[in-house]
C-alpha cells in the first residue's frame, strides 16, 4: 500500500476532515445512504476477478450500527466468491448530489433461518420465485435464503458541501487558476472507531424490555453462572455479526476467557471507558420520560449500566468498578430503596445527579421506602451536583421538599424543582428579602443553574447571587410584586440566560422604564405570558446592552403596541438571534421588528413553515428604495411538514429570498428542521437540514429533561 503524500495529493489533504467526533461520522454516512438505498457489493472469484452487483441493505437493528446485512440467493456466484475470500467492498453513490461511501470489510454468510426471519420481510420473496418443488417456495423458509452480513474494517466516505452549480464553479476556478478544487468532505470512520459502535449495538438485543436490579450477579458469581450468561451473548453477537463472537472460535466460552479473539480480551481500563460512552449514548429523554407522564414508553427502557452489568461476570465487575456508570439516579414511585443504595454505593466518591419525581398520593405517612431512599441520599448531599425535584402537594405533617432542601449541598451546580400546592405556607416570605433564601441555607456557592416552577418561585428559593441561568416558570397564578421579581433577576451579576414563563406580577400594572432593571451580563432572554402584558413590560424594563439573543412565544398581534410606541433604537443594538414560537402577528408586526431590531443575523420560526411565515412576504414585498430590511441577515430557521407537499414552493421562495439585494459576500443559509418524516430533496448548498431545534439556551447545552414549556 502506497504512503499517502499530500503534497502529491493536494485535493485529499484538502478534503480530509479529522476533526467529526464518532457519532458525527456516523450521522453523515447514513445520510449518504438514506439518500442513495441501493449498494453495489464487489467480491472476488478464485480466479483474482472482481464482479459487483447491486443490492439493497436491510434496515439496520440500530442508528448506530454500521454492520451491512443484505438477504441473497445463496445459489449464486457470489456465495461461491464470498467462501473463497470473505474481503469484499460496499459502495454507495448518490448521482445527483455526488456524494459516496465506501465499506471495505470481510462477508459472512448467515443461513439460520430464525435470524433470517427476523430480517425478512414480503417483498423479498420476488427476487426468489417459487419453483413449484413445495422446497423452494421463495419464502422465508426457502433454502435457499440466506443472509450476507458485510463486518466494515473502515468506511470512507466524501460528502459534497456545495451544489452542483457550485461544484462546477468551484472546478472551473480551480482549473483556471491551478489550485485544487474541494467541492466537499473525506471522512473515514476507522476500525476501532467502528468496533466501539459494535461493542455497544451487540449489547441492547441481548435483553427484551423488563425491570433489571442492579444488584444481580454479586461480585462473587460462580463460573457456572459466567459460563450461562456468555452463552447467551455468544448468541447474541452471532446473530448482531460483532467483531467479538465468542462462537466463532470453535472453543466454548468457559474456556476462551484469555483468547485473543473474545470480547473478555479487552484491557479492564479500555472496556471500563466503552462502558462510560456507552451510557452517554443512552436515550436520556427516554431515561426521565416518566416525569412528563410517559411511564409505558420510560418502562421499556432499560438503562445502559443496567443492562451492561448482566451480560456476563466479567462485565459485571467491569460495571460495578466504574463510578461514573451509577452517578445518575431517578426515583419515582417504582423505585426500591436497594436500588438507590446500590446507585450510591457504586457511585462511590462521584457526583451524583438526581432526580426524584414525588406524588403526594404515593407517600404515605410514616413511608417506610421513602424513609429509607432518604436516609440514602440525604447523608450524600454533599456530592449532589443536579437535583431535579418534582412534587405535586408539599404536606404540612410531611414536608419532604424542605426535608431534602434543608441539607448541605456545596457541590450543587444545577437545581429545578416543581412544587404544584403546598398544605400550609407563610405568606410573609413570597416577597421578603430575597438575599436570604428559604432552602439550602448552609449555602450553594457552585449553584449556577435554577429553575423554579409553580410555588417554588415563591416559598423555595435558594441562593440567587451566582446563578447564570435563570427559568422562572409561573404555572400557578400567584404573582409576584415587582419589586420582587426585580431583586429575583438582578440578585446575581453573573446572570446570563433569563426565562420566563407567565404573567408573573399581573394583575399589577409593568412601570416599564420607570423603574428599570439593569442586567449587565444577560445574553438570552425568553418570555412566554398568558395576558400580553409582560412582553413589553419586560422588554421596556429591562437593560441588557449584551443581550444578542430573544425568544417570544405566544406573541399576540398587539403584545408589544407601547413597546413600538416608545421606538427607542437605541435599545438592543447588540440583538442578532430572534425566535417565534405558538405566534399569530402580521406583516405590519414583522415590519416593526425590522426598524426597531436593525442588526438581526438569524430568524428562527417554530411553527410557520417557509410557505406559511409573514415574515417571508414580508422580506420579498419591502421597497428596496426604504433599504433591504435585515441586510445582515445570515440564516433563517423553518420547520418543514412532510405530510405537505411544498419542496418546489419551498426551493421558489429559497431561490427568491437568496437575491433580494443583500451583500453577495453573505451567504444567507436556510436551515430547515425535519423532526418526524422523511428528509426532503432540495438541490441547493443553502439549505440545511437539521433533525431537531438547537437546545437553549447555547448549543452545548446538556439534555434538559424538564425544559418542557419552551420548545
Amino acid at each position: 500500500m502506497s504512503v499517502f503524500n499530500p503534497q502529491l495529493d493536494p485535493y485529499s489533504a484538502q478534503a480530509q476532515n479529522n476533526h467529526g467526533t464518532p457519532q458525527e461520522k456516523i450521522d453523515g454516512l447514513k445520510e449518504i445512504i438514506k439518500s442513495t438505498v441501493t449498494a453495489m457489493l464487489t467480491t472476488r472469484s478464485a480466479d483474482g476477478q472482481f464482479h459487483s452487483r447491486a443490492m439493497n441493505p436491510v434496515t439496520p437493528d440500530s442508528d448506530t450500527d454500521l454492520t451491512l446485512t443484505f438477504i441473497a440467493n445463496n445459489a449464486s456466484h457470489k456465495f461461491e466468491e464470498i467462501q473463497n475470500d470473505s474481503h469484499v467492498n460496499v459502495s454507495f453513490l448518490n448521482p445527483t448530489t455526488t456524494s459516496w461511501a465506501s465499506f471495505s470489510g470481510r462477508a459472512k454468510i448467515i443461513e439460520d433461518h430464525e435470524v433470517v426471519k427476523t430480517k425478512w420481510s414480503s417483498t423479498t420473496s420476488a427476487w426468489f420465485g417459487d419453483l413449484k418443488d413445495g422446497i423452494h417456495k421463495g419464502d422465508v423458509n426457502d433454502p435457499r435464503v440466506a443472509i450476507i452480513q458485510v463486518i466494515p474494517d473502515e468506511i470512507r466516505y466524501w460528502t459534497a458541501t456545495k451544489g452542483k452549480l457550485g461544484r462546477a464553479v468551484d472546478i472551473g476556478i480551480s482549473a483556471a487558476t491551478g489550485k485544487t478544487a474541494a467541492p466537499g468532505e473525506l471522512c473515514t470512520i476507522t476500525k476501532d472507531e467502528i468496533q466501539l459502535t459494535q461493542v455497544i449495538v451487540s449489547l441492547q438485543p441481548a435483553f427484551p424490555p423488563r425491570t433489571i436490579d442492579p444488584q444481580t450477579y454479586s461480585d462473587s458469581g460462580s463460573e457456572e453462572e459466567a459460563l450461562g450468561v456468555c452463552q447467551v451473548m455468544s448468541y447474541t453477537t452471532e446473530a448482531t455479526s460483532t467483531p467479538f463472537n465468542m462462537g466463532s472460535t470453535g472453543v466454548s466460552p468457559s474456556k476462551s476467557t484469555n483468547s485473543g479473539s473474545t470480547i473478555c480480551s479487552i484491557p479492564t481500563e479500555i472496556l471500563s471507558s466503552i462502558f462510560e460512552f456507552g451510557k452517554e449514548m443512552d436515550p436520556e429523554s427516554f431515561r426521565y420520560a416518566s416525569f412528563e407522564g410517559f411511564d409505558v414508553q420510560r418502562d421499556r427502557f432499560i438503562p445502559f449500566e443496567n443492562l451492561v452489568s448482566q451480560i456476563c461476570v466479567h462485565f459485571h465487575n467491569v460495571a460495578v468498578g466504574t463510578p461514573k456508570l451509577w452517578t445518575s439516579i431517578q426515583i419515582d414511585r417504582s423505585t426500591s430503596a436497594e436500588y438507590v443504595t446500590t446507585y450510591i454505593g457504586r457511585s462511590r466518591s462521584c457526583l451524583l445527579d438526581l432526580r426524584l419525581d414525588l406524588m403526594q398520593q404515593d407517600v404515605q405517612p410514616d413511608d417506610q421506602r421513602l424513609e429509607a431512599i432518604l436516609g440514602a441520599i440525604l447523608p450524600n448531599s454533599y456530592r449532589w451536583c443536579s437535583l431535579s425535584l418534582s412534587y405535586n402537594r408539599e404536606c404540612a405533617n410531611q414536608p419532604t421538599v424542605m426535608r431534602i432542601c434543608n441539607c448541605l449541598a456545596p457541590a450543587l451546580q444545577h437545581l429545578s424543582i416543581a412544587v404544584d400546592d403546598v398544605d400550609e405556607a407563610d405568606a410573609t416570605i413570597v416577597n421578603s428579602d430575597v438575599n436570604t433564601p428559604h432552602i439550602f441555607r448552609g449555602g450553594t456557592p457552585t449553584l449556577q443553574f435554577i429553575r423554579l416552577r409553580g410555588l417554588a418561585m415563591h416559598l423555595f428559593r435558594p441562593q440567587l447571587n451566582a446563578v447564570v441561568t435563570l427559568h422562572l416558570d409561573q404555572t400557578r397564578s400567584v404573582p409576584l410584586d415587582y419589586s420582587t421579581f426585580r431583586s429575583i433577576i438582578t440578585c446575581s451579576p453573573c446572570l446570563t440566560h433569563l426565562s420566563i414563563y407567565g404573567d408573573m406580577i399581573s394583575p399589577q400594572p409593568w412601570p416599564g422604564e420607570a423603574d428599570p432593571i439593569y442586567l449587565p451580563a444577560l445574553e438570552s432572554l425568553r418570555i412566554s405570558g398568558v395576558s400580553g402584558e409582560i412582553y413589553a413590560g419586560i422588554l421596556l424594563a429591562v437593560n441588557a446592552p449584551k443581550m444578542d439573543s430573544l425568544i417570544l412565544k405566544e406573541l399576540q398581534e398587539h403584545d408589544l403596541d407601547s413597546f413600538w410606541d416608545a421606538m427607542d433604537l437605541s435599545r438592543y443594538t447588540s440583538l442578532r438571534y430572534l425566535s417565534f414560537c405558538d405566534f399569530d402577528v402580521s406583516v405590519f408586526t414583522y415590519e416593526r421588528f425590522v426598524e426597531v431590531f436593525r442588526e438581526i443575523t438569524a430568524f428562527s420560526s417554530f411553527c410557520s413553515t417557509i410557505v406559511e411565515s409573514p415574515l417571508v412576504r414580508f422580506l420579498l414585498e419591502a421597497p428596496i428604495s426604504e433599504g433591504t430590511p435585515w441586510p445582515e441577515l445570515e440564516s433563517l430557521s423553518f420547520p418543514f411538514d412532510t405530510d405537505d407537499d411544498d419542496d418546489d414552493l419551498t426551493m421558489e421562495l429559497v431561490e427568491q429570498l437568496v437575491g433580494i439585494g443583500r451583500d453577495p459576500s453573505l451567504k444567507l443559509l436556510f436551515k430547515i428542521v425535519v423532526e418526524d418524516g422523511p428528509q426532503p430533496q432540495f438541490q441547493s448548498d443553502q439549505v440545511v437540514f437539521f433533525p431537531k431545534w438547537d437546545p437553549w439556551p447555547t448549543k452545548s447545552m446538556p439534555f434538559d429533561a424538564d425544559d418542557v414549556l419552551f420548545p
